[in-house]
């Protein structure tokens, strides 16, 4: 048995004293390690919301855009986009299509009612088109 005050029951006590460190440093190192991780899930979350969100109000007003023979078409494609929305993976977002004369407006609301993005469209309107195209010499 060594006592501390010899060299090898120092050289002992000291092995375990930075064994113990380590472990100690280790333990602060791994919990920053798992926030970060934790941080960037989020963040990855986020992304995925608010772009599967975009891509959805964008096909709705696509589609409303296109069927201008129907009076309800807005709230029609409004009402897919937020079955389409809430189908996915954390999405609980709302959107909603207004009408204002010949132009379309489309606002995407997160979960907690900030908005996320606002796309303004115009009908389609093939005669305007047409006339174009014609006063081009096309």
């Amino acid at each position: 048995m060594y006592g501390i005050k010899t060299e090898k029951g120092y050289k002992k006590v000291m092995e375990k004293k930075i064994g113990a460190v380590i472990t100690v440093e280790a333990s602060f190192v791994m919990a920053a390690v798992l926030f970060v991780c934790g941080a960037l899930m989020k963040q990855g979350f986020y992304v995925h919301e608010r772009n599967t969100g975009m891509l959805i109000l964008m096909d709705a007003l696509e589609q409303a855009q296109t069927g201008r023979e129907e009076p309800d078409t807005a709230e029609t494609s409004e009402q897919w986009a937020n079955r389409a929305l809430n189908a996915f993976y954390r999405c609980k977002g709302q959107i909603e299509i207004i009408r204002k004369g010949n132009c379309l407006t489309g606002n995407f609301k997160r979960r907690n009612g900030k908005t996320e993005g606002s796309v303004q469209v115009r009908l389609f309107e093939p005669e305007r088109f047409l006339r174009m195209v014609r006063a081009g010499g096309v």
